[in-house]
């Protein structure tokens, strides 16, 4: 796909921003010049490297800016004959000092980026050649003193000779102080000189160097310090020829090393390029597309979630329906027709190339298509090619490459002609297209041409949505129907004169009216239909969560009543053992004190005529008052006299009023308290539920329902409950709690899981 047939979908707008993520300039040379491959494998491959990428990006702090031009280095060195300078020498050093480093922070993690680690894996780093390096060449290509031993020791007695030369000089210099020009020492081609009186050189004697612009000056080394000064030559020629050979010898290894310093260089790049696809798709808050039929979901245009803002980009929804191969995008001008190709086209080629696009989770993709796009007028005055015309070159090269991994891109089929033969052209040219295996989505605004696939088996009609009563475009897509243009009410919008817009209405055919009219109904009809649709799966995804909640609180209330039930378990054991322990300690006593069985048998003997007599003694037939302890027979429990209601009284047993008549109450046997062997548990009511509802009752009914409800829970010995009331104003919360205080019933707020803020569990036992 060459940049023009690319030019619709933006994609080198988009790969310049990509590049612009790199660490290095030549690794984002190389992104530019990337092309999408529809290969499985490889776009497979890619998207799971970039998302690999986000998460390294995340953990680790890895840049590649330290890249070489290896490449052009090479050519330069070895097929030009120039050589490689010190500062080539020092970015190659420095190149397989990062690469070392990556290798180094990748390495512990090969399970957790398996691709990352197999790219890795194939660079043989050149650790040795780059600590020669850099032990050698500084930064701005000079040579260290640590390149070698030699060199070190040549400028060590060059920074002595040179000591020594100085100070001579400054002798020579007051000696001959009246022969000079100026009273300093400076050098000519490295050697030390002085600044001699033109007339006064022949007097010094030495050799000159140099002569002032005016001539009134010489630059002489006197004979004095020529030895010296030659000396000094010979160190630095000698410096200069261990430099050469260090150089060599780094140059030497360098070329041993050259397919290694290639292919770090190489992965680099690709590592890199995955840096700035990671970096690029989390500006996009890019998700990684799955393979599978084309389904775009929540998609987005790029440059408009660059420009604007992911959120402010209004998100595109496209899914093909059984058996269609073809899209035709219809609606208002203005209206997103454009924006949607170019949307489809820029995923799949992004995706392609391993960016995350701005899509949802439940995209899909094939990822074996090859995108081609005809859009824009290419028409040309020097070429002798008419609009129409250049869009048939385009078309026939289009069908010459079609098959069944192709997918065709074209913006304003059919126009540029006459619009009736242009929409049958164009009709029969998707429905080739179609026919030959390709995929295609389509723009248009030619009514003939929606009207004649509406009877092609393969395409489906889709309209880009427009608001109707401020005819503002939605930029939504709706599949299934055409779309109007719009055009006389955009017009009347616009303020375009009202009798040339009812003129030009008068002129338009009746049954292309009657066309729009009916695919209008529809789209209401259709609108209203999604709207009803949409309410009932809210309406039936509250009642799952209101289900499942419910659930929640029911497994939850299971759980408390078996850890009840165990607890009871075990202070039962906890009594039985005392019991006993008391028991036996009873006997041990009788036993210490040689107690006889007649003397027990009095014990016993009294201990129950006490009983018997404390019996007698208690009321049973009297009135009773409020706060008496009372037995209530049918019960067989313990309670307390709270009124008298005309011939029966309210009797409070277990935290529950109820209505009793005087026969079946006599007075407690222990001041109001059962013993705990006396106490019977009643029948579980089988229908009784462990929860009721209370939301959208008034206060006063809800603590009816409340406390009818809570009898129900003690009649069945059921030991907590639960009493849903909702959150709302709290009011009703608030008398709940307020009642529940007042008849001291143990209760707490629920659990996250059992429902929150929202219900009161509520404890018996």
């Amino acid at each position: 796909m060459d940049k023009e047939s690319c030019r619709i979908l933006d994609y080198f707008s988009i790969l310049e921003k990509i590049s612009n993520e790199c660490s290095s300039p030549f690794s984002a040379e190389k992104l530019k010049k990337t092309m999408p491959v529809a290969d499985k494998v490889i776009v497979r491959d890619l998207l799971c490297l970039t998302a690999e990428w986000r998460k390294i990006s995340s953990d680790l702090n890895l840049t590649f800016d330290r890249l070489a031009p290896v490449d052009s280095i090479f050519d330069s060195a070895f097929e030009k004959a120039r050589g490689i300078s010190p500062l080539e020498l020092y970015s190659l050093g420095q190149l397989t000092v990062m690469a070392s480093e990556t290798k180094k922070a990748l390495a512990p993690h090969d399970f957790k980026y398996p691709l990352t680690f197999r790219m890795i894996s194939q660079m043989d780093c050149q650790s040795d050649l780059g600590k020669n390096i850099n032990k050698a060449v500084d930064k701005d290509g000079s040579i260290k003193d640590t390149a070698s031993h030699e060199l070190a020791r040549i400028r060590k007695q060059i920074a002595s000779q040179s000591k020594l030369l100085s100070k001579r000089a400054k002798d020579v210099c007051e000696k001959y102080k009246d022969s000079l020009q100026e009273n300093f020492i400076t050098q000519r081609s490295e050697r030390y000189v002085l600044a001699v009186k033109t007339e006064k050189q022949r007097s010094l004697g030495g050799l000159v160097h140099d002569v002032s612009e005016s001539g009134a000056t010489v630059f002489m080394e006197p004979f004095e310090l020529v030895e010296e000064n030659n000396r000094l030559q010979t160190l630095i020629r000698d410096e200069q020829w261990e430099i050469k050979r260090i150089l060599r010898a780094l140059t030497e290894e360098v070329l041993d090393a050259r397919e290694d310093l290639i292919n770090i260089f190489d992965i680099s790049c690709r590592l890199d390029s995955a840096l700035a696809k990671a970096r690029f798709s989390e500006k996009l808050e890019g998700v990684q597309p799955v393979e599978g039929p084309f389904k775009l979901a929540g998609a987005r245009h790029p440059l408009l979630c660059i420009l604007k803002g992911r959120e402010a980009a209004v998100p595109l929804d496209m899914e093909l329906p059984p058996g269609k191969k073809a899209v035709l995008i219809s609606g208002p001008n203005a209206g997103g027709k454009t924006i949607a190709l170019k949307t489809v086209g820029i995923t799949v080629l992004l995706s392609y190339i391993g960016i995350h696009p701005p899509v949802s989770d439940e995209t899909s993709i094939p990822f074996d298509l090859e995108v081609i796009c005809d859009g824009g007028d290419r028409q040309s005055i020097e070429e002798d090619i008419s609009t129409f015309t250049a869009r048939l070159k385009r078309w026939n090269m289009i069908w010459g490459v079609s098959n069944g991994k192709t997918l065709v891109l074209i913006d304003e089929i059919g126009s540029s002609t006459d619009p009736g033969k242009g929409a049958a052209l164009a009709a029969a040219f998707i429905e080739a297209l179609v026919g030959n295996g390709s995929t295609v989505v389509a723009t248009t605004n030619i009514v003939q041409l929606k009207a004649a696939v509406e009877d092609m088996e393969k395409i489906v009609n889709a309209s880009m949505d427009i608001d109707t009563p401020s005819f503002e475009p939605t930029y939504k897509l709706t599949m299934g129907l055409p779309g109007s243009s719009y055009t006389f009410e955009i017009a009347r919008k616009y303020g375009f004169p009202e009798e040339i817009t009812e003129r030009a209405l008068s002129l338009m055919p009746q049954e292309q009216l009657s066309y729009e009219i009916t695919v209008e109904q529809l789209k209401k009809t259709l609108e209203k239909s999604l709207r009803n649709e949409k309410e009932t799966e809210m309406e039936l995804k509250a009642q799952k969560e209101k289900s499942e909640q419910l659930k929640m609180l029911e497994e939850s209330l299971e759980r408390e009543k078996d850890d009840f039930e165990r607890k009871a378990e075990t202070e039962k054991a906890e009594i039985i053992s005392q019991t006993r322990k008391k028991a036996e300690e009873i006997i041990k006593l009788l036993r210490e004190t040689n107690a006889s069985k007649t003397s027990i048998e009095e014990y016993r003997k009294a201990f129950v005529e006490k009983g018997s007599k404390k019996k007698k003694e208690k009321k049973s037939d009297r009135d009773f008052a409020p706060g008496d302890k009372v037995f209530i027979k049918s019960l067989k429990s313990a309670g307390e006299i709270i009124k008298k209601e005309k011939d029966r009284y309210v009797v409070k047993t277990n935290k529950v009023k109820i209505v009793c008549l005087p026969e079946d109450l006599t007075y407690s046997e222990t001041e109001g308290e059962l013993k705990s062997k006396e106490r019977i548990v009643l029948a579980r009511d089988r229908d009784f539920k462990t929860s009721t509802d209370l939301r959208g009752l008034d206060s006063d009914t809800a603590l009816e329902q409340l406390e009818i409800f809570i009898d129900d829970a003690v009649f069945a010995d059921h030991p907590f409950v639960t009493v849903i009331h909702g959150v709302g104003t709290g009011k009703l919360k608030k008398r709940i709690k307020e009642y529940l205080d007042a008849n001291k019933i143990r209760h707490r707020a629920g659990q996250p899981n059992e429902g929150g803020d929202g219900v009161t569990v509520l404890f018996f036992r």
